[in-house]
């Protein structure tokens, strides 16, 4: 089980880990492959159930 958030300081260092995790290069192509999608005016659908389907409309409209 993981361990309860102490303060803010806290909140932003296991942010700042979570990020730094992160692959920038996979995040450039998926953006990458969503715009050439979106200029081949060609469909992305998303899909979601419940408050995962409102995140899947905002994710697309955003």
């Amino acid at each position: 089980m993981r361990t309860p958030i102490a303060n803010s300081a806290d909140y932003l260092s296991r942010l700042g880990n979570v990020l730094k995790s992160l692959d920038a290069a996979q995040m450039d192509a998926g953006v990458d492959l969503i715009e050439r999608t979106w200029r081949a005016a060609k469909q992305i659908i998303t899909l979601g159930n419940g408050g995962s389907a409102l995140m899947a409309l905002h994710f697309i409209n955003d």
